[in-house]
C-alpha cells in the first residue's frame, strides 16, 4: 500500500487562498509525477444486427387501417386496456368513440399472470404503477375479469427494483406477435409498454422470431429496468426501431427521470415523445383516512394529440419512410443513450508531497442547519481515511457555501408535478445559473494546486460538484473522478460529455425515488457508476425512524464517506497491480 500513516489531510483554510491558476495545467502532460496514464479515447458502441420490419405498406388491418397488437399494464387485463385505449383515445372528453378507430383496430391479449390475491383489495391499499388506486378492484366490480400481470415487481420506484418473471413475459409477448404476425404496431400500456420495449430491444438485436412482424411501437408511462437489477435488460446503442412514446409527468410512483431515461435510449430521429399531465390533487381536498379522489385519466389533447395523429396516419398512409419527429425542442432534444465511454486516467500513487485533492461541495436546499447541510460533514472522509494508505496523502477543501448565497431561497428546489421526485432533487435554471456564479468564486478561492482533483458534492452538492468539473475542463483543467451522493436527479444539462473521460460515482440511498440519473451518465464519456449505501438499517421502503439527518447509522458510520475512501483505495490499488 502506498503512503504512510499520520493525520488526514484538513480543510480549506490550511495554506492561504489562492485561485487556480489554470496555465499550469498546459504541462499536465509533462508531470509524470501526477498522471501515470492518460485517459483513453472513446471506444464504439457494441454492433447489432438490426431490425427487419415488416414488408407491407400502409397498414395490414381491414380497410387499410393499422393493426395493433396491444399489451395491459399491471393488476390488469385485456378487457380493461379496451376501456384504456377508449379513454385516452377519445375524441372528445366523455366520448364513447375514438379518434384512433379511423386510423387502425386492435387486440388486447392477457397477461399471463393471474392475480386472485387481489380479489378483496380494496382502494386505500395504495396506488398501482399507473398512479392510480389499485385496478384489481375496479376490474372485479365491473365484470371485466381476473386482474392479470405480464411478470411481477418488487420494490417498486427504489433503485433495487426488480423484475423477476420477465423472461417468461418476454417468450409469451413473442410467441403472441408470432401468432399474429404480420402487424403494424405493438402497443403497451405501464407493465405492458415495458414489455414492449424490451420486444424493440431484442428486435434490433436480432432476434428472428420478431423479424418483419411489425413496424412501430406505442408506449404509455413505460421505463427500462434499474441498472443494479437489469444493465442486461437495456439497449446496448440507441434504438432505431420507430416509436410514439406517451410520458407521465404526475407519476406517483414514477420519477420523470425514470421515463427520460427510458425515451432517450431511442435515436431522437426515431422517436416521438408526448409528455401527459393528468389532474392533481390538492392538499386538503380530502379527508385523512379515507381514499384520495380518483384523478381523471390521461389523455391526449393539443398539440400532443397532433403530434400522435401524425406518427399513426404516416404509418396508415404508407409513409413511414418519410416520417420524421414533430416534438418541440426540449430538454432532451439530440441527446441519446448510452454514449461511448473512455477508460478514465490512471493517477500516480499519491504521497504526503504530492496528496490526492479533493474539492467537496454540501448539500443547501435553501433550508439552513446541520448535517449534510454544513461544510463540516466531510469531516467524516477523514475519519475514514484515518487507518488507511490515504491517511496522509488527502487534502480536502470544503467551502462553506452559505457565505456564497444571498438568500436561502435562492436554491429552493423546483416544484415536480410528481410526488417521487422530491422538490430537493429537481434543480430550476435560476439556481443552476447561480451554481455557476458559486464555483467561479469556488474556484476563485481555492488553494488547490493546478493538479488532478476528485470532486464530491452530496445533494445539490453533487450539482455544484458537477457544474465545477465542467469549469475545470473547460479550462483546461483535470477534474480525475466525481463523486455524486444522493445527488439531485432533474436539472438542466449544459452539454453532454462536459466532462470528458471523469469518471462519475453515483452513490444512492437504497429508498431514493427520484429516478436515473441519466444527466450525470450523460455528462461524461469516462466510466460511469450506480452504487447503493449499505446502511445498517437495510430498506427501500424509507430512512430509519431514528434516521439522523446527516445519513449516518446508528454505529456512528457514513456509509457514503466509507463507500467514497473505499473507492479511492481500490483505484489506487489497482494502478500499483497495473504497474
Amino acid at each position: 500500500h502506498f503512503g504512510s500513516g499520520g493525520a488526514a489531510g484538513c480543510t480549506s483554510g490550511r495554506r492561504p487562498a489562492a485561485m487556480i491558476d489554470f496555465d499550469d495545467f498546459e504541462e499536465q502532460e509533462l508531470k509524470v509525477d501526477d498522471v501515470a496514464e492518460p485517459e483513453g479515447t472513446d471506444e464504439a458502441l457494441p454492433e447489432v444486427p438490426g431490425f427487419r420490419p415488416a414488408g407491407h405498406e400502409g397498414g395490414c388491418g381491414r380497410g387499410g387501417k393499422l393493426r395493433l397488437l396491444c399489451f395491459h399494464g399491471a393488476q390488469s387485463n385485456a378487457a380493461l386496456m379496451e376501456r384504456q385505449m377508449n379513454v385516452l383515445f377519445a375524441t372528445h372528453l366523455g366520448s364513447r368513440t375514438t379518434w384512433l378507430e379511423a386510423l387502425a383496430e386492435w387486440e388486447c391479449v392477457d397477461g399471463p399472470l393471474v392475480l386472485p390475491e387481489f380479489a378483496n383489495a380494496q382502494p386505500q391499499l395504495g396506488v398501482d404503477e399507473e398512479g392510480e388506486q389499485p385496478k384489481a378492484k375496479r376490474v372485479l366490480e365491473e365484470g371485466l375479469g381476473v386482474p392479470r400481470a405480464w411478470y411481477e415487481k418488487q420494490l417498486r420506484g427504489s433503485p433495487r427494483e426488480h423484475w423477476s418473471t420477465l423472461q417468461e413475459a418476454i417468450d409469451a409477448a413473442i410467441g403472441a406477435v408470432r401468432a399474429r404476425a404480420p402487424l403494424d404496431g405493438l402497443c403497451g400500456f405501464g407493465e405492458g409498454g415495458e414489455l414492449v420495449c424490451q420486444l424493440a430491444r431484442l428486435a434490433e438485436e436480432g432476434h428472428p422470431d420478431l423479424q418483419g412482424s411489425f413496424k412501430f411501437v406505442l408506449t404509455k408511462a413505460a421505463r427500462w429496468p434499474k441498472p443494479v437489477n437489469g444493465s442486461d435488460l437495456r439497449p446496448r446503442r440507441p434504438l432505431t426501431l420507430p416509436a410514439l412514446h406517451l410520458c407521465e409527468a404526475s407519476h406517483s410512483i414514477y420519477a420523470p427521470p425514470d421515463f427520460e431515461d427510458m425515451v432517450l435510449h431511442w435515436h431522437p430521429d426515431r422517436r416521438e415523445v408526448v409528455w401527459l399531465e393528468r389532474e392533481r390533487i390538492a392538499p386538503g381536498s380530502y379527508q385523512p383516512g379515507l381514499p384520495k379522489p380518483k384523478r381523471k385519466p390521461a389523455r391526449l389533447a393539443g398539440e400532443g394529440l397532433e403530434r400522435a395523429r401524425h406518427f399513426l396516419a404516416a404509418f396508415q398512409g404508407g409513409g413511414e419512410g418519410r416520417w420524421r419527429p414533430r416534438g418541440a425542442p426540449d430538454a432532451l432534444a439530440g441527446l441519446t443513450l448510452p454514449v461511448p465511454r473512455r477508460r478514465e486516467a490512471v493517477l500516480a500513487t499519491p504521497s504526503p508531497s504530492r496528496p490526492l485533492q479533493l474539492l467537496c461541495f454540501h448539500d443547501t436546499d435553501g433550508t439552513p442547519g446541520g448535517g449534510e447541510l454544513n461544510h463540516r460533514i466531510w469531516d467524516a472522509v477523514k475519519k475514514c481515511a484515518l487507518h488507511t494508505a490515504l491517511s496522509s496523502c488527502i487534502d480536502i477543501e470544503a467551502p462553506k457555501l452559505a457565505r456564497l448565497i444571498d438568500s436561502p431561497q435562492d436554491v429552493v428546489g423546483e416544484a415536480s408535478p410528481s410526488e417521487a421526485l422530491p422538490r430537493h432533487h429537481a434543480v430550476s435554471r435560476p439556481t443552476a445559473e447561480l451554481a455557476v456564479k458559486i464555483v467561479e468564486a469556488v474556484l476563485a478561492e481555492s488553494a488547490l494546486a493546478a493538479r488532478p482533483i476528485v470532486l464530491a458534492g452530496i445533494g445539490l452538492g453533487a450539482f455544484f460538484a458537477l457544474q465545477c468539473a465542467a469549469i475545470l475542463r473547460e479550462r483546461g483543467g483535470y477534474p480525475w473522478r466525481l463523486y455524486a451522493i444522493k445527488p439531485v436527479a432533474s436539472f438542466p444539462l449544459a452539454a453532454a460529455g462536459a466532462l470528458g473521460g471523469c469518471g462519475v460515482r453515483c452513490l444512492l440511498d437504497p429508498w431514493d425515488t427520484s429516478g436515473e440519473r441519466w444527466r450525470l451518465a450523460l455528462a461524461t464519456h469516462g466510466p460511469f457508476q450506480v452504487s447503493l449505501l449499505e446502511h445498517a438499517h437495510h430498506s427501500a421502503a424509507g430512512p430509519p425512524l431514528a434516521y439522523d439527518s446527516t445519513g449516518a447509522d446508528a454505529e456512528g458510520t457514513l456509509p457514503w464517506a466509507q463507500a467514497l475512501v473505499d473507492d479511492l483505495l481500490a483505484a489506487f490499488d489497482r494502478g500499483e497491480a497495473e504497474a
